[in-house]
């Protein structure tokens, strides 16, 4: 069984925990597609094999077609799933510090058992967001050091803008805003958070790309 790396902040990790998160929606992999999104249409999800690369023949992802690139002439885009597939399982890396005297000590010289006793996490509570901790970002999290383990239950693709007000709820969401709207919405807040996150790298809320929809569930939530 396949594992791979996934990335998630303070506050999502948190909504794991709880349980309130159950889905994640990625652009990795995709970005051949999402340069121009709106001329691209999704044709499936599968094992990658005809007009595929050598190095991502055999493994999952999807297929989009164009007409739009040349006239008369259909371009065909398999984009590679970064994630493994159904059943692969996701570590994930969250901030964190060490409660010990580690301060200028680099991570790949640490010694295993600091990374076993000494470790904190910023999303458990009983840890102020700032403070006495030298809060390390999630990228640097080595595997050892990760106490969530998820396993992939469903991934389908579909344009952000896409979401259903019960999938923004399954991303974390807990309160909904009305953004002008007479109703309330969990997609509003949703599409908040996708912009805190994905605007400045060019896939904003209102370009609408392509998204992977990976649904999880957790495996373990203890070190």
């Amino acid at each position: 069984m396949t594992e791979h790396p996934i990335l998630f902040t303070t506050p999502m990790v948190r909504a794991i925990i709880a349980g309130k998160k159950t889905q994640t929606r990625r652009l990795s992999g995709l970005a051949d597609v999402n340069e121009k999104p709106d001329i691209w249409t999704f044709r499936g999800t599968g094992v990658l094999g005809y007009m595929a690369k050598p190095s991502v023949k055999g493994r999952f992802g999807a297929y989009f077609d164009t007409e739009k690139l040349e006239p008369r002439t259909m371009n065909i885009c398999p984009q590679l799933f970064p994630y493994g597939g159904v059943g692969s399982r996701l570590w994930v890396r969250e901030a964190w510090s060490l409660s010990g005297n580690w301060d200028g000590v680099k991570i790949s010289e640490l010694p295993l058992m600091a990374l076993k006793t000494d470790i904190v996490y910023r999303a458990d509570e009983k840890y102020p967001d700032a403070g006495y901790y030298n809060w390390k970002p999630s990228i640097f999290m080595p595997r050892l050091a990760s106490r969530i383990l998820l396993e992939i239950t469903d991934i389908r693709v579909e344009r952000v803008k896409d979401i259903s007000e019960k999938d923004a709820q399954a991303e974390g969401i807990t309160t909904a805003w009305h953004g002008g709207a007479k109703e309330k919405t969990y997609i509003g807040e949703y599409s908040i958070l996708w912009d805190e996150i994905n605007r400045a790298g060019g896939n904003g809320w209102e370009k609408n790309p392509f998204v992977w929809c990976i649904s999880f569930q957790v495996v373990n939530n203890a070190k």
